[in-house]
Order: C-alpha cells, then sequence, then structure tokens
C-alpha cells in the first residue's frame, strides 16, 4: 500500500511540475518578452517577478523586470533590480543600456554616461533585441544630452558626432546644441 501512495504522489508531482524548473523560468521569461514587446508592460512586470520568485538569479528576468518597471515610469524600482542583475553579472549590456536612459530621465548625468560608456565597451554595435527604438546610436544621444547637462557642450557636440555621424560635425553652441539633440532623440 506504501508504495501505491509514493506511486500516486510521484505521478501527481511529475504531472503538476517543479515550479523551479528551469525549463518553467525560461517559459516564463519568454512569455514575459512576449508580453513587453506587445507593450503590455504591467503583464510582464508580473511574468518576471514570477520568473524571479522561482529562480531569483536570473539576470534575464532581471534585465526584463527592470525594463518593465522603465516603461511604466517605476524608475527608481528599474535601477534597484538592475543593480541586483549587476551584482550577478557585471558586464549585462541590456542592464547598462537601461541603466543609462533611466539615469538621463533622473538628471544623474554621470551616471549615464558611464552606462553609456559600459554599453559602448561590451556592444559597439549594440541593439536592444526587444525595442527597435533602443540601439548604439540612442545610447550615444542619451551620453550627448547627458554632457549637455553637466555644461559639457564641446564633448555633446563629439558624442552627438559619433551618434549622427551623417551630420557631423555638430555644433557645440548650447542653444544649436540642445535642438540637435532634442531633435535626435525624439524629444522636439
Amino acid at each position: 500500500m506504501k508504495k501505491i501512495w509514493l506511486l500516486i504522489f510521484a505521478g501527481f508531482f511529475v504531472a503538476c511540475g517543479n515550479p523551479n524548473d528551469p525549463g518553467e523560468v525560461n517559459r516564463l521569461i519568454e512569455q514575459a518578452w512576449e508580453a513587453f514587446q506587445k507593450g503590455e508592460y504591467k503583464q510582464a512586470e508580473v511574468t518576471f517577478t514570477e520568473a524571479l520568485n522561482r529562480d531569483a538569479g536570473r539576470v534575464e528576468a532581471k534585465s526584463g523586470l527592470g525594463w518593465s518597471r522603465a516603461f511604466l515610469r517605476n524608475y527608481q524600482g528599474a535601477v534597484d533590480v538592475w543593480q541586483e542583475g549587476l551584482a550577478i553579472e557585471a558586464n549585462y549590456v541590456d542592464i547598462h543600456a537601461g541603466l543609462c536612459l533611466v539615469y538621463q530621465v533622473l538628471k544623474k548625468f554621470e551616471s549615464c554616461i558611464s552606462a553609456g560608456q559600459k554599453v559602448a565597451e561590451l556592444a559597439p554595435d549594440y541593439q536592444f533585441p526587444y525595442y527597435d527604438g533602443v540601439n548604439i546610436a540612442t545610447i550615444r544621444g542619451l551620453m550627448a544630452s547627458a554632457y549637455y547637462g553637466l555644461g559639457q557642450f564641446d564633448q555633446a557636440a563629439k558624442m552627438m558626432d559619433e551618434a549622427d555621424p551623417q551630420n557631423a560635425p555638430h555644433s557645440s553652441d548650447p542653444k544649436t546644441l540642445l535642438q540637435t539633440i532634442m531633435t535626435f532623440l525624439g524629444l522636439k
């Protein structure tokens, strides 16, 4: 009789699946990115969180949770989870790209530049795989904006030359440069 109960329990466990199964965590991460790409950022946040509840060390889930929070305008929440991700994998380029964006929004210009430099170092032709509007040119444009925010207009113009080489050289005149950066980033 004891063997029958063990077989029934084992069958139940197999039927229900192991909630910490790496395949299940991968499936949740895929579902979360699908939701993200559809613009369903709240659903993506929930699904990434579920993946992390099953495996707290998954850097891709931390990256995705941060991106979801950033698109929901929970900027500090994004930074917090991305910092956790970098503690696991210091060179995770998608996290550095996200930090560049969010630090620019938060007006933490030096941190924006530092994160952007890390992206350029790790992936000179960077393209965020889940949102077409984020690539190395965007990162450089954000860095130019950060240099501008620090009053380093010559450096901002040089960064715009890298972000938008077909229109180089860019003026370091503050008024002209601001218009150029804003237009490039789609803010005007």
